[in-house]
């Protein structure tokens, strides 16, 4: 159960700057799904918003970052997700790379 002590921490932390739900969780000792919880009915309520959005550490799926939402902004907009021709094309270009890199190495 959450508690008004962990509940502060969770406000302050949001309030210095720009967090994942991660990062929150380790912050507070709060289970991942109670911070979602928080998280989505304090966004709801435009207390707190998505200021950005960052990729993961593999680079593949975009991570929300969230802050206090002080001026009544609205969350920031997801990225576009690149098409499967896209990813395919790009994935064929690193193996080429690749492979070339492996010839000129000999």
């Amino acid at each position: 159960m959450i508690n008004a002590l962990t509940f502060a921490e969770l406000m302050a932390k949001l309030m210095d700057g720009e967090y994942t739900k991660t990062e929150l969780r380790e912050h507070t000792g709060l289970h991942h799904a109670t911070v979602a919880l928080y998280l989505r009915q304090l966004q709801k309520r435009r207390v707190v918003r998505v200021s950005s959005w960052h990729k993961d550490s593999a680079g593949r799926t975009y991570v929300p970052h969230y802050s206090m939402n002080a001026d009544g902004l609205p969350d920031a907009k997801k990225p576009a997700r690149v098409s499967g021709a896209v990813r395919s094309k790009q994935y064929r270009d690193r193996k080429k790379a690749l492979e070339l890199n492996r010839m000129m190495a000999g």
